[in-house]
């Protein structure tokens, strides 16, 4: 036998996929904030990705448990205060680009709004862009996915992250820098 079954899982008669996700999110919302608690760490990948699960959820009205997600947000955005100065000075932080995308993604999943340590995440990102427009890894040899992806990954997430981003100021040149990400998406779509 291959598979044992587990007694614990119970078999949900006239299942939906609306119900099966009201069950499960509480779940997935309780994983984020022992995480952040146990680790000391947000997981920008981690908080990144349950944030927008609950922002997609959220947008198809079925409930979510707004304390969590005010939680798991404020603790994120009150980290990345902490090193906006860094970030302002040309300093990346230890997931790199990736990181930052997927911080900035949870932002906006969460309705956040831009602000300067937004700005100074972008900013960080946008410097770190190739010539050829992509975004190259810091640590070539960690490939797990999400959050060590692929030139294609981390090019789709930092492009992303850019266009809900841009700071006012610069808005031309972070377009002109998604354009040339969108350009390198394109040719590397046949890989």
């Amino acid at each position: 036998m291959l598979f044992r079954s587990n007694p614990s899982l119970k078999f949900v008669r006239n299942n939906s996929i609306r119900s099966a996700i009201a069950r499960s999110l509480p779940l997935i919302q309780q994983a984020d904030v022992n995480f952040t608690k146990h680790a000391g760490c947000i997981s920008c990948h981690n908080q990144g990705l349950t944030s927008m699960t609950v922002g997609t959820t959220r947008s198809f009205g079925i409930p979510v448990d707004e304390t969590k997600s005010a939680q798991a947000t404020s603790y994120a955005s009150d980290t990345f205060n902490v090193d906006r100065n860094f970030w302002l000075e040309g300093g990346m932080g230890g997931a790199g680009v990736v990181g930052q995308s997927y911080s900035l993604l949870l932002l906006h999943s969460e309705g956040r709004k831009p602000t300067i340590t937004t700005d100074a995440m972008g900013r960080s990102i946008k410097l770190r862009q190739m010539p050829g427009g992509y975004w190259q890894a810091l640590n070539t040899a960690n490939s797990r996915p999400p959050l060590g992806t692929t030139g294609i990954g981390r090019t789709a997430l930092a492009l992303r992250s850019l266009q809900l981003f841009a700071q006012t100021l610069l808005r031309e040149q972070y377009n002109q820098a998604v354009e040339l990400a969108g350009k390198f998406q394109i040719g590397r779509a046949h890989v």
